[in-house]
């Protein structure tokens, strides 16, 4: 499972490699760190007591210039619009679409490791309802030369906790 390595990883433990502190959160080992004031913006910063180094913790859209654009810039590259196409619409650059990509990304892993944080729990149940659906869905052929469609085959299981 892809979100159990992801629940490892520790965004408000020290980030430099080879500290003894790295896999222990703040919330997990208070002595480990120490507060070292606020970001300009106002976010509590933090030093590790191992090494020295300094960390701040604050929203995930922090460091965004334009967060009105994530939506958008999501919807564009879901419908399949080329970069350049996403580009002119938003009026962003490469660089900017790239990071929004990055961005998606770390926030379907978290939302992905907090949905598999349950699962254990969830499974430790006896009476346990799940429902499976399956689409093969046909799209159109990818190369020019080679006409036919290609079976992508999509499938979701969905747990139901059960009635009190």
């Amino acid at each position: 499972m892809a979100g159990l390595h992801f629940r490892k990883y520790h965004q408000d433990a020290c980030q430099k490699a080879g500290c003894s502190n790295s896999n222990l959160s703040i919330r997990m080992a208070l002595s480990a760190y120490r507060s070292f004031g606020f970001t300009a913006k106002g976010d509590p910063r933090h030093q590790c007591k191992g090494c020295g180094s300094t960390f701040s913790l604050g929203s995930a859209t922090r460091r965004h210039k334009r967060t009105d654009q994530t939506g958008s810039i999501l919807l564009n590259l879901v419908n399949k619009v080329p970069l350049s196409r996403i580009c002119e619409i938003n009026g962003v650059t490469f660089p900017q679409i790239y990071s929004k990509v990055d961005f998606i990304y770390r926030q379907c892993l978290a939302m992905s490791a907090a949905r598999e944080g349950d699962l254990a729990r969830c499974l430790a149940r006896k009476d346990q309802f799940f429902a499976t659906d399956a689409q093969t869905i046909l799209l159109n052929w990818p190369v020019r030369g080679r006409r036919g469609t290609v079976p992508l085959l999509h499938m979701s299981t969905v747990g139901n906790p059960p009635r009190k």
